[in-house]
């Protein structure tokens, strides 16, 4: 069997029953590589072969899988030795094989905006913000309130990228979901701050001060409340 005909079978045995639009996307595949032309005989053998090499494709499509989250668990131990380069390189090997893991995309962009704190170089430390922002974004895309992707995104608009304005919808996302999530909290009032919405920062230090039990945050929240009504008066 060619070798772009078991390409087309590990597509179709991506799922264990075949139906009939699993079929004619196979005999498409088939058609393609004759140029068009149908071959009957061509097709029936491919499909002869389906049966005999299921199990294989079955064992190998796993295997593949079992090296993708082997290659998470090597990033990972690369990302807790603070190995943040490995660790990349490391992410994105496995989102070739799992490009559909929000985890892996989080654990990705983590990655780039560890290094970009390590960048010497301004231009070097705005591009590993960027390829940190559009890896959260992919997080995003496939979980949506996925509340650690929305926060390392506010925080890079906010700290590194002086996008405040960006920020905000994104937090406002996280503390519908967790509204007593003090770390959010503080960010959010920081951007509110920066874009001018005075009253807005003071309201979220006044929720630090009443949510939080760590008492080093409520008065780090007070300080910072009572420095925005110090000005305003």
């Amino acid at each position: 069997m060619r070798r772009l005909d078991l390409f087309w079978l590990t597509l179709v045995l991506a799922s264990c029953q075949f139906s009939n639009t699993d079929w004619e996307f196979f005999e498409s595949g088939i058609r393609e590589d004759s140029g068009g032309r149908v071959d009957e005989s061509r097709l029936r053998e491919a499909r002869n072969q389906v049966e005999k090499y299921k199990s294989s494709i079955d064992r190998l499509i796993l295997e593949t899988q079992w090296h993708g989250d082997a290659l998470r668990f090597l990033g990972d131990e690369y990302f807790r030795r603070q190995m943040y380069g490995p660790a990349q390189q490391a992410y994105s090997r496995a989102l070739e094989i799992l490009p559909g893991s929000f985890s892996l995309w989080y654990r990705l962009a983590l990655s780039h905006a560890q290094l970009a704190t390590l960048a010497l170089d301004p231009d070097e430390r705005k591009g590993r913000s960027l390829l940190a922002v559009r890896a959260y974004n992919r997080a995003l895309g496939i979980e949506a309130n996925h509340t650690a992707s929305l926060y390392g995104l506010s925080i890079l608009h906010v700290f590194e990228l002086s996008e405040p304005d960006k920020a905000l919808p994104l937090l406002d996302r996280l503390l519908n979901i967790e509204p007593r999530n003090t770390r959010a909290l503080f960010v959010r009032a920081r951007a509110r701050f920066e874009t001018g919405d005075l009253e807005g920062a003071v309201r979220d230090y006044d929720a630090i001060i009443n949510f939080s039990s760590d008492p080093g945050e409520q008065e780090s929240a007070r300080r910072n409340r009572n420095t925005i009504l110090g000005g305003v008066r």
